[in-house]
């Protein structure tokens, strides 16, 4: 029901996955529903919380960039991350240095490459 609701009136459509095969069936799912309803899905920005579960966290640069290009890659349009992710039931520690380098780095650096 939700991503019926989604298709009908969202200007842009958020999951967590928990897995990126998770999200892609459901964005599959969401481009079903805008299509059954004559909407075109292209018209939904697809986004992505990130870092609430095992192999999202980041805790390495490159980590961090081939999370955020697997998920581009699969057709996600936006990424927002939980606060560092920090160690809790199956998700790796970031600490500050890598959380530092990651923000003076990498996030230029996937802005500037990134479609």
């Amino acid at each position: 029901r939700t991503l019926a609701v989604a298709a009908r009136y969202a200007d842009t459509w958020n999951t967590f996955g928990p897995t990126l095969n998770d999200a892609v069936r459901s964005r599959e799912r969401l481009g079903e529903e805008c299509s059954s309803i004559g909407r075109d899905p292209s018209e939904i920005c697809c986004s992505v919380l990130l870092g609430l579960t095992a192999g999202t966290a980041w805790t390495s640069p490159a980590q961090f960039e081939d999370l955020v290009a697997a998920w581009s890659d699969a057709g996600f349009d936006e990424f927002l991350f939980y606060d560092p992710p920090y160690a809790r039931a199956g998700v790796e520690f970031a600490g500050s240095a890598v959380v530092e380098e990651i923000l003076a780095s990498s996030v230029p650096r996937l802005r500037h490459d990134l479609p």
